[in-house]
């Protein structure tokens, strides 16, 4: 990954545990992971799980979790 590249292993374990956690979750799979969500599905599923890793020291309940992910046209996502 280009994250490994720039000296980031942190930033690039942290991805790809949160593609690994979607993948494994099942509910937001691709046609070419086996399932019929779209592309945009599966990039908000990995984006929601990318938040719970990097906020995971917080330990907060699921209930007290604020997520707020905007979309523009695909193109950017970002969280408060």
């Amino acid at each position: 990954m280009m994250l490994r590249h720039l000296q980031m292993p942190d930033k690039a374990d942290n991805i790809h545990q949160a593609i690994m956690k979607t993948i494994e979750d099942g509910k937001y799979l691709t046609g070419d992971l086996g399932g019929t969500a779209s592309t945009d599905d599966f990039t908000k599923a990995v984006c929601e799980k990318l938040w719970l890793i990097i906020h995971r020291e917080f330990a907060l309940a699921p209930h007290e979790l604020k997520y707020c992910c905007n979309w523009d046209g695909g193109k950017s996502c970002w969280f408060s």
